[in-house]
């Protein structure tokens, strides 16, 4: 990924060289997305492209969903040996949104500890016992050179329409959405940073002329919209929001969790992460300006639930197979 000069970014790869990856025009109805992409959104139920090995686009209603949708969503619902740890987050969720204590949860785990596990499983549990809440769930990737604000943008993003939808409409589109959500004075004191941080202002664009001089007050506005959103959000509905791998956020989008988790907010928030060991080295103040935190260490399974959850997964490739 490379910059133009105006701030767009500019794709090289030798892929893009390669005609028969660019579908036909009689193909070009609706999105289509790569395999990658539909198992990252295993929500939305998907049909393969005829012709077109690795492609999928959405199944039109009433379509049969894709069979590793099936799969994904079996997985997330056969959890074994967590029980313990699942009520903890079940619980410090109910109060956190019934008395409006904004929460962050840290949960500590080594790579395969099953944190990925557990986060897709706390949502589903989350959806049923909050019926009431908004329930989020979102992977954090890791920063790469030419995109280091990319958990960011994902949480300003889907904050400035409340969590209903993911896209970043047009310029003023968004102009309005955070003015309504914000109000007037504080949507537009934060306005050039989501500008910056969503795009629509071109990095040495007139737009942002005045601010070139000190770059990182554009990522305390970003960040401090961002944490706006999340809170205010929260005001209209109670929201839980899970992010997983967070140890790969940027600072910029950790600093907007904290700061949406403010105590003097009193909004029914509850934020939960998940992260690798040494997390708490990056970061020793974390979460200490909420009203609640939980600390959550995430062990190894113990020799019976490992048996049990290897005898799971071995009755799900069983009947897979009968399929």
């Amino acid at each position: 990924l490379q910059r133009r000069r105006d701030g767009a970014p500019r794709y090289l790869g030798a892929i893009f060289a390669r005609e028969d990856r660019y579908p036909q025009l009689a193909e070009l109805r609706g999105p289509m997305l790569s395999t990658a992409a539909a198992e990252a959104v295993p929500e939305v139920p998907c049909l393969p492209v005829a012709g077109r090995s690795g492609l999928m686009r959405p199944a039109p209603s009433g379509g049969a969903p894709r069979p590793d949708v099936t799969v994904l969503q079996l997985g997330s619902a056969m959890l074994v040996g967590r029980d313990v740890e699942l009520e903890q987050l079940l619980e410090s969720a109910r109060s956190a949104v019934s008395e409006a204590a904004p929460t962050i949860v840290t949960v500590r785990g080594d790579r395969g500890h099953g944190k990925s596990h557990l986060s897709s499983t706390l949502g589903l549990r989350l959806r049923a016992a909050l019926p009431h809440a908004r329930v989020y769930s979102m992977l954090a990737r890791e920063p790469v050179q030419g995109d280091p604000e990319g958990t960011l943008r994902t949480l300003l993003r889907v904050a400035l329409h409340g969590f209903d939808r993911d896209d970043t409409d047009t310029q003023e589109d968004g102009r309005t959405a955070i003015l309504d959500r914000l109000g007037t004075r504080l949507g537009m004191e934060l306005w050039p940073g989501v500008a910056a941080t969503l795009g629509w202002y071109a990095p040495g664009g007139p737009e942002l002329h005045s601010w070139a001089a000190a770059p990182g007050a554009l990522r305390s506005l970003a960040m401090r919209a961002t944490g706006e959103l999340l809170a205010a959000t929260a005001r209209e509905r109670p929201l839980c929001l899970i992010v997983d791998d967070a140890h790969f956020a940027e600072e910029t989008a950790l600093d907007a969790l904290e700061y949406a988790a403010l105590a003097e907010t009193r909004v029914p928030l509850w934020i939960c992460v998940l992260v690798r060991p040494g997390f708490e080295q990056s970061r020793p103040a974390w979460s200490a300006r909420a009203a609640r935190q939980l600390d959550l260490p995430l062990s190894g399974l113990a020799p019976g639930a490992a048996h049990g959850e290897l005898g799971a997964l071995q009755a799900r490739v069983v009947a897979l197979e009968a399929v």
